[in-house]
Parts: structure tokens; sequence; C-alpha cells
């Protein structure tokens, strides 16, 4: 079995099948597996716009090249007594819940909003005209701040290949699009991050993990130096360790931890702006056109040096709804 990598240009109105069309002739062969291994939209010609591919091709009938090994951190499992409470249902806790369980520690999870069915009624009930719910909000509950997004997947850290591939396989079993582990801008979309984030809590819970919602850590307690148990308004909960994924709007937690000692170091912090443009205009702009079959919405964004700082847009967010989505 041989294998051969291959850059490809592909017309934009190629599937899955045409791409491995495509990559089998370019290989010059008649059979074999086709993996996409990136993806993304080449736009510089704007006659000519097609998607630039990465495939890696095994076939018998190539007579040399292995497949590269590809780097895992899958954690090995070793059942062990140790009990560990992680605060907070976005990511952070989750794909350290995730972890944790499938090292064999046993896993308790606190969040002081509800379960994403719930909190999805909150705040419809909210946008309908109803009182705002103070754990059950834009900020809070199930997911985290990013439930209701369109689930952005990008990071500007570089040499994280392996932790995003294990973060995106995970998200790809829970009902994510496959194509995330190979585009260059990944999305996993407004539509399914609801599925996802309840498929992802029966996958834990499969696997052990105790969820506790409707409970916010409002008091640690120590013992030289040591967090021992989290209070919560249904009474204390120890463990043996406690992980904090809280985000940046739970301040009562975080004064909570100030005052049990723990150490807070002052960080830099970006303020943001919200730049309006039709998405016609962008599409035109990047592709010259105001559509393309098979793409949803050009990309782009912002930067520039204004007295030796970056300022640059975060992300963007073609059609839905800007909230200003304080937690009080």
């Amino acid at each position: 079995m041989g294998y051969k990598e291959i850059e490809l240009r592909v017309p934009i109105a190629h599937g899955e099948e045409g791409i491995r069309s495509q990559a089998l002739h370019s290989a010059g062969v008649k059979t074999g597996s086709v993996t996409v291994l990136r993806k993304s939209l080449d736009s510089r010609h704007k006659h000519d716009i097609r998607w630039q591919v990465l495939v890696g091709v095994s076939s018998p009938e190539l007579q040399s090249g292995t497949e590269p090994p590809v780097p895992s951190i899958e954690p090995e499992y070793k059942k062990r007594d140790t009990h560990v409470l992680v605060i907070g249902t976005g990511p952070a806790g989750i794909f350290a819940a995730d972890r944790l369980a499938r090292s064999g520690f046993r896993v308790s999870v606190l969040e002081r909003g509800p379960m994403v069915e719930a909190r999805k009624q909150a705040i419809a009930s909210f946008e309908s005209g109803g009182s705002f719910p103070a754990s059950a909000n834009y900020c809070f509950g199930e997911g985290g701040a990013g439930t209701f997004s369109d689930g952005k997947l990008s990071s500007r850290t570089k040499g994280i290949q392996p932790k995003r591939d294990y973060v995106f396989h995970r998200l790809v079993e829970a009902g994510a699009p496959a194509e995330i582990q190979a585009m260059t801008h990944p999305h996993v979309g407004s539509d399914n991050l609801f599925t996802i984030t309840q498929k992802l809590r029966t996958m834990l819970q499969e696997r052990g993990v105790r969820f506790m919602f409707g409970q916010a850590a409002t008091a640690f307690h120590s013992k030289g130096g040591t967090i021992t148990a989290v209070e919560t308004p249904q009474g204390p909960v120890e463990a043996d360790y406690v992980l904090v994924a809280c985000g940046h709007s739970a301040h009562d937690t975080q004064r909570a931890l100030m005052a049990a000692g723990v150490r807070y170091q002052v960080k830099d912090f970006a303020i943001g702006f919200r730049a309006e443009h039709p998405q016609e205009l962008i599409n035109r702009a990047q592709w010259g056109k105001p559509s393309l079959p098979g793409v949803k919405a050009a990309e782009y964004r912002l930067a520039c040096q204004a007295d030796g700082q970056g300022v640059y847009s975060f992300c963007m967010c073609p059609g839905g709804t800007v909230v200003a989505a304080t937690s009080e």
C-alpha cells in the first residue's frame, strides 16, 4: 500500500465524490482511499474561484510512500478513586471532564445554569418580552456563552494541532460536520450547537460523569492550602481536586475564590466594536459576485496597526442577531 499527498484546486460545485475522483486521477490510480486533510476557499482569481484542497491518497497501485503517523493525545484509561469537581459546562469544563473521565477519574460537573433544553426555553421567553433569568441566559447555562453563537473553532494559538484534533474528534462524535477537521476556518454551525451540546453531555454521562445543574459555586473550603470542598446552595460538594472553568462572567464565583486565598493575576483585555455590512457587499468584495453555490458566506477580517498596537476584528457573523449579552 502506497501513499501520496496532493494539492488540488477543485471547482466549488464538486462534492466529496468529485474531490475523490480528481484525487485518484491526479495520483494516477484507479482505486484507493482519499482523505481530505485541509480545505480552504481560494478566491484570489475572481473569475475562477475554487476549493484549495490537500488530500492524502492511499492505494495498492502506488509503489511508494507511507501515511505519516497522526500525533494523538488520547489518554490511557486507568481506574482511579480520585474525585475531580469541574465548575462550568463551557468548552473548557466539558472537554476537561471528557479528558478526566477517559483517564479513569471520578468526575462531577457543577453548573449554575440549567440544561441546554431549559436554557433555550428561558432565552426564547426573554426575547418574547419575558423577565431576564439570572442563571439561564446568553452567558450562563449548559454549553457556556458560545452555545447560541455559530460555533467558530478558529484559534490564533500555534502548536496545538494534537489538542485541536482531540477536540474536533469529540465534536464530530457528537454530531458536528466531519468537514470541521479539514476546513481552514471551521464552524460547528448555529443549527448544530444545540444538539451537539446535548450529545456531549450524554457521552460524558455514559462514562460515569455526574452533572449538577442549577448549582453555583458560592464558597470554597480549604485545609492546608488545598481546596477540599465547594459550597453550593444545595450544600457542600467534596472533591480531591477542583478545576474551575467558570468563564469571565461568574463574578461571584471569582470573588469566592479570592476570599479563599486563590491568587489572581491581572491580564490584558480587549475592547470590542461592531462593524455591520450587508452580506452581499462582503461577498462581492471577496468573490466579485453576490453569491457562490454551496458556499454560505464570504469570510473576512479587519486588521491594522494603530500606534504600535494590533487592532483586529475577532469574528464575522453572517446573519444572526446582535445581542448585548451582559450577565447582570
